[in-house]
């Protein structure tokens, strides 16, 4: 493969959509992380009360996060073919219909949280505790769901620093909310949600007027179009179904992860949620190359530029790859400190240390199976994306891991071997496409 100006062009193009998007990933979860510092103080059931609900909230967030994923795609594409005409109505249209999908469920989830809540394993202990949390929790997640969407469609044009100051500002809100409401006010767990509400309206309020510029290709400004077209429904659909499925389908797979972990008693699952929290840093990070090569391939894709492609391929392996294992170093050689972060439980973290140790080890598959996925889901091929991740995290993940946790009695370490490999299968699949399907075409 060639390396000369037009790989080196396509490497600082990648970077240049990737960094806010990873940035924003990266100051989300910091932030996200003294959140559950502060709710910490509380006590292992605040810890454990707030972690319950993360699962169902992911769960509800896919339809929203599949239709962003579907906006990007799409107007990434027609950038590509230079059909930027009808790219404010498209967003008008997909940013409605994720606003009355997310407000039926909304009302749906509200009505019936604590089963959800059961369902996920909670227990009687710090139940309450979680509902209190949930209830006003879920306020953020209809505000959330047309901030992706909104988001979604700069993304397809590059713009992903609009989406790393909104979700940015929202967060920053929260947090400083979060320290209102728990050691001013006392509202406790209550108040951590209520927190997460309003930082939520925060977010979708600076999407908004990120996407109310008349100058905008995708701009909300206007009363006209707002009605979803035959033509962008059959376009939304093409890509949807595979989204949907897929994330549908991890969905599974983490829930039934969650309610298993959860099983393992509650000294446990606050340990497996500060790491899955602390793993979350590094993931999301690395959502910003898996937006980067979304964006691109449906660019190149409407361009039907194969050499960009090919390029796009390399700098997807190889950028991801470098910052995975400085990522893993860090979580190594800070261990004790990352654990003692969160608690001062000798117990917690000396378990903790051990754990972290898995988290290291995923950094360089999840980094590739971001980077790689991505690139498909820009080309069109969703439904090979949705396929193998019904089998790596929806079946075999949840299966491995009751074998090891439960048969094998390995306990936690059962449940992060199990996740180590679900990823590693997932780099596998989509890197031998990526290969036949972009790699090796002419």
């Amino acid at each position: 493969m060639r390396t000369d100006g037009v790989n080196k062009g396509i490497f600082s193009l990648y970077w240049h959509i990737c960094w806010p998007a990873a940035l924003e990933g990266l100051l989300i979860v910091m932030l996200t992380s003294v959140d559950l510092v502060m709710v910490s103080s509380l006590g292992t059931a605040a810890v454990a009360a707030g972690g319950i609900f993360s699962q169902p909230k992911m769960v509800i967030l896919c339809v929203s996060r599949s239709l962003s994923v579907t906006v990007t795609a799409v107007v990434a594409k027609r950038f590509g073919k230079g059909e930027t005409q009808g790219l404010s109505a498209f967003l008008k249209q997909t940013t409605l219909l994720t606003f009355l999908a997310a407000f039926v469920l909304f009302i749906l989830t509200e009505g019936s949280l604590k089963s959800i809540l059961l369902l996920a394993g909670a227990e009687a202990e710090y139940l309450p505790l979680a509902l209190s949390y949930g209830w006003l929790a879920n306020i953020n997640l209809l505000f959330y769901a047309p901030a992706l969407v909104i988001n979604g469609g700069l993304t397809g044009l590059g713009q992903t620093k609009s989406m790393l100051i909104s979700n940015v500002a929202g967060n920053l809100v929260n947090v400083g909310l979060n320290a209102v409401f728990i050691y001013v006010f006392a509202l406790g767990v209550a108040g951590a949600g209520l927190a997460t509400a309003i930082g939520g309206g925060v977010t979708l309020l600076c999407s908004v007027l990120f996407a109310v510029r008349e100058n905008c290709l995708v701009s909300l400004w206007g009363r006209n179009h707002w009605k979803l077209t035959a033509e962008n429904f059959k376009e939304v659909r093409r890509y949807f179904s595979g989204i949907f499925l897929e994330q549908g389908f991890e969905r599974i797979g983490m829930f039934l992860y969650s309610v298993m972990t959860a099983m393992l008693g509650m000294t446990d699952f606050a340990i497996h949620n500060i790491c899955m929290t602390l793993c979350d840093v590094f993931y999301s990070f690395g959502q910003g190359f898996s937006k980067s090569s979304l964006a691109l391939s449906g660019r190149f894709s409407g361009e039907r530029n194969g050499e960009h492609q090919r390029g796009l391929l390399l700098a997807a392996k190889i950028l991801p790859g470098a910052c995975a294992l400085a990522a893993a170093a860090g979580y190594v050689a800070f261990a004790p400190q990352l654990m003692g972060f969160y608690s001062k439980d000798t117990l917690v973290i000396e378990r903790g240390v051990v754990i972290l140790l898995f988290v290291a080890a995923t950094c360089i598959p999840s980094s590739q199976s971001l980077s790689l996925s991505g690139i498909l889901r820009g080309i069109g091929d969703t439904n090979y994306v949705a396929r193998y991740s019904f089998w790596s995290i929806a079946v075999i993940r949840p299966i491995l891991t009751w074998v090891l946790c439960f048969g094998f009695h390995l306990g936690l370490s059962g449940a992060w071997m199990a996740l180590l490999f679900d990823q590693t299968m997932r780099w596998a699949f989509a890197a031998y496409r990526t290969r036949s399907k972009v790699g090796q075409s002419g």
